[in-house]
């Protein structure tokens, strides 16, 4: 009896575990309090229960404890059952295959980004090859790393083979020489122009049974655009010279520009490309996006130097709010010329705080006036081995607050499952706890309205209810639960 309840507590503390603040709860010492009984004789119930492969050992020092399948189940697959540290643990994250939809893992996917997503699988879900598409977007909004993700998404999805290629075509390096782009792109026979001794495939030979990116593509002229029409229209291409047979290629087609459409492209072009995708810039995007890219991309830094970063309050105030004429990737050259400029200040060390005074100067000259209330909050701690989603929730101060809400209500009916506390007391505490969330969430907030926040409420109740009656067998009928 005693086994099944401590493995019954540690499934659903395993829910809420957070390698960056691991709590005693997970320890044969607390545990052995906590049910009243031997240190030795919870040791012994909980290595026993590692043999069977029902709970995960970590080997530090204390030992912790985690329920197996309810981690698996929150985060990632584990291999084994043992693991000599807690990076080890961790490590296994970086170990798993990558997920179908690599989409999902864009920041903003969700929100500014989900509209341009569901363009771009559009396109690639298309019968018979899918269909082309032009990405528009100010220079930094990350056109060409769409496009690499369409790829590997295509491959991931199986409309790709495994190693189909991806070709990247800079059509401004022959914008002034249309001749050599027309060789470049569709190749060329021998004897086509002086110095052509042999033939040669091009890009669209090279990017064959895969994608082909065609960047900057406005810098064609019209004369470079009508070359593109054969293919557009029959699947085929000409090298330079030959004019007998047409080559056969099968690819994907994405082509992206910085330009207005318009103003740029042939009418007939234009009605060539079935599908025109329009990435937002980034004063554009939400202010819980910017936040999460700027984490992002000191996340990456402290992986890359394998080193702690402390960020203060005031600096990822600063990093948000400011305008960025160079999008995304200006803002990911601002981090790193921030975090360069630590790592100077103290080379070698293995935390580096990162202040307002590590900004370039173009950053720091245009900061607004800064909230009283951010020099009193406690800095930002990223280790390299935190998990980035975790790093994210951490920061999010409404995910924050609903996270803590909900390992108090669990804790409730923790409680009851083990018969320390009465159902009727239970429910009566856990309403009050929703209720004071509700109030908080509702009035408290200044930043979304309250129809978006009712929804945001909305989604994560329903979320909870599904879980509760997953994990605990119970059905919710309204305001009333059976058991």
């Amino acid at each position: 009896m005693r086994k099944t309840e401590l493995l019954a507590f540690l499934q659903n503390q395993t829910d809420f575990f957070d390698p960056d603040n691991l709590s005693e709860v997970f320890t044969a010492s607390w545990l052995a309090r906590r049910f009243a009984m031997q240190r030795n004789t919870a040791s012994h119930y909980l290595n026993q229960l590692v043999a069977q492969d029902v709970l995960v050992k970590i080997n530090t020092r204390p030992v912790y404890f985690l329920h197996k399948k309810a981690f698996c189940q929150q985060f990632y697959p584990l291999s084994r059952s043992e693991y000599a540290s807690m990076a080890e643990l961790l490590a296994e994250s970086d170990r798993q295959p990558e997920q179908a939809d690599h989409f999902s893992l864009l920041t903003g996917h969700d929100g500014s980004l989900r509209k341009p997503i569901e363009q771009m699988k559009t396109a690639l879900f298309y019968p018979n090859g899918g269909l082309p598409l032009l990405i528009t977007g100010d220079s930094g909004t990350g056109k060409s790393y769409m496009a690499e993700l369409m790829h590997e998404f295509a491959i991931a999805q199986g409309l790709l083979a495994p190693d189909a290629p991806f070709v990247s075509f800079n059509c401004a390096q022959y914008a002034s020489n249309p001749e050599l782009l027309a060789a470049n792109l569709f190749g060329y026979v021998k004897g086509a122009f002086t110095g052509a001794q042999s033939d040669k495939a091009g890009a669209f030979e090279a990017a064959n049974g895969g994608m082909l990116f065609l960047d900057e593509v406005h810098r064609l002229d019209a004369q470079g655009q009508e070359k593109l029409f054969t293919w557009l229209d029959r699947k085929e291409i000409y090298r330079v010279g030959e004019t007998a047979q047409g080559l056969p290629i099968s690819l994907r087609l994405v082509f992206a520009t910085t330009e207005d459409i318009h103003s740029t492209f042939l009418t007939t072009f234009l009605r060539r490309i079935p599908i025109l995708v329009s990435l937002p810039d980034l004063q554009h995007r939400s202010r819980e996006e910017k936040e999460a890219l700027t984490l992002q991309f000191f996340w990456q830094e402290a992986r890359t130097l394998a080193a702690r970063l402390q960020l203060t309050p005031r600096l990822l105030q600063v990093l948000t709010q400011y305008v960025y004429r160079g999008n995304v990737g200006e803002l990911k050259n601002v981090v790193k010329y921030a975090v360069a400029s630590a790592w100077a200040r103290s080379p070698g060390r293995e935390m580096l705080t990162v202040t307002l005074h590590d900004l370039p100067e173009n950053v720091m000259a245009a900061t607004p006036a800064l909230s009283e209330a951010m020099g009193q909050q406690e800095p930002l701690l990223i280790e390299p081995q935190t998990s980035l989603v975790w790093l994210l929730r951490a920061h999010d101060p409404v995910q924050g607050l609903i996270y803590d809400v909900q390992c108090r209500v669990l804790a409730q009916y923790e409680a009851v499952l083990i018969k320390k506390t009465v159902w009727e007391e239970a429910q009566r505490s856990m309403g009050e706890e929703i209720e004071t969330l509700f109030d908080r969430l509702i009035f408290d907030n200044h930043d979304s309205s309250s129809s978006q926040m009712l929804l945001l409420i909305a989604h994560q109740v329903r979320e909870e209810y599904y879980r509760l009656e997953k994990r605990f067998n119970i059905q919710f009928n309204g305001t009333a639960s059976t058991r």
